[in-house]
């Protein structure tokens, strides 16, 4: 007589309807929680405003400019003193800021290093090679994962079996 609390093996059980959405979703959730904490935590700290290039080249006639990083046509630096900027409908005292060169000016880097400012060149970054180190080790787990509960489905008696042979042995 057969056993009613085990199951057929022939009979496969259906697969859940939402089961891969919901994985998604959870996997959604996780990476956009870690977005939000390196945000919040992990981000440069200081309030950094974007100011025109006239406003940065008084800047540098009064010696108030401390460093600035220049990739491409863009340059952010800081000050020694505070200033006043307008950022949306109110004013903002920074020390951060970010301005664009409007044209290629061969003369601004011989000045800012004559009037003493440290200048960091940096190239210019892609979006896939910011993004590479954090979906490398997502798109990782998610494929263990997905592995993982394949071989769960296919039943109690066979999960986590597959590094066993399935020989059997018979006698002649």
């Amino acid at each position: 007589m057969p056993d009613p609390k085990r199951k057929d093996p022939s009979q496969k059980t259906p697969p859940e309807k939402f089961g891969l959405w919901r994985t998604f979703a959870v996997w959604v959730i996780i990476f956009l929680a870690i977005a939000i904490f390196w945000k919040v935590f992990l981000q440069k700290k200081g309030v950094e405003a974007e100011i025109p290039f006239s406003r940065f080249q008084e800047e540098i006639v009064s010696k108030n400019v401390r460093t600035v990083s220049i990739v491409e046509k863009q340059i952010e630096g800081e000050l020694f003193s505070e200033i006043t900027v307008t950022a949306g409908q109110k004013q903002v005292k920074v020390t951060r800021f970010k301005t664009y060169v409007p044209f290629e000016d061969a003369e601004l880097v011989r000045e800012l290093v004559r009037e003493g400012v440290e200048v960091k060149s940096k190239p210019a970054s892609n979006v896939w090679t910011l993004m590479l180190p954090w979906l490398l080790p997502i798109l990782l787990l998610v494929a263990i994962y997905i592995f993982m509960f394949r071989q769960m489905q296919s039943g109690p008696n066979r999960a986590f079996t597959f590094g066993k042979s399935r020989a059997r042995l018979t006698d002649r």
